[in-house]
């Protein structure tokens, strides 16, 4: 049985912040097909992104996307499927945020519908 590295509440701020630290802009290719990445060329990181640490980046696959992330190392060792499920779920709040606003109005929903406290911005 895996101990979680975080919580549930955790995994969310860490995710909700980084991705207001990037402006709740996505973390895309650089293509035409704009597809999410872990991490982008341009450092920006997808939900789960922000939770894997930066030197779990470089044991990945370049311009990895779309991987579920049970089928990542790291999160397997680190998180239990249920929390590998959430996890997913919080990943589709940044993938399918097309816009600011979208994604950040998808976290809030998501929080509210799974009873986690959406965290303060910094300079609300």
């Amino acid at each position: 049985m895996v101990n979680n590295l975080y919580t549930k509440q955790e995994c969310f701020d860490i995710a909700y912040l980084g991705c207001a630290g990037q402006g709740f802009t996505q973390s895309v290719t650089t293509s035409d097909t704009k597809s999410c990445l872990y991490r982008s060329p341009d450092g920006k990181k997808c939900a789960a992104g922000h939770i894997l640490p930066d030197d779990e980046f470089d044991k990945l696959p370049p311009n990895l996307n779309y991987a579920k992330v049970y089928n990542i190392p790291w999160f397997a060792k680190n998180f239990d499927i249920d929390m590998m499920l959430f996890l997913r779920e919080l990943q589709y709040c940044h993938d399918n945020g097309f816009t600011p606003e979208t994604m950040q109005q998808k976290f809030v929903a998501w929080a509210a519908w799974v009873g986690l406290v959406v965290p303060e911005l910094p300079n609300e």
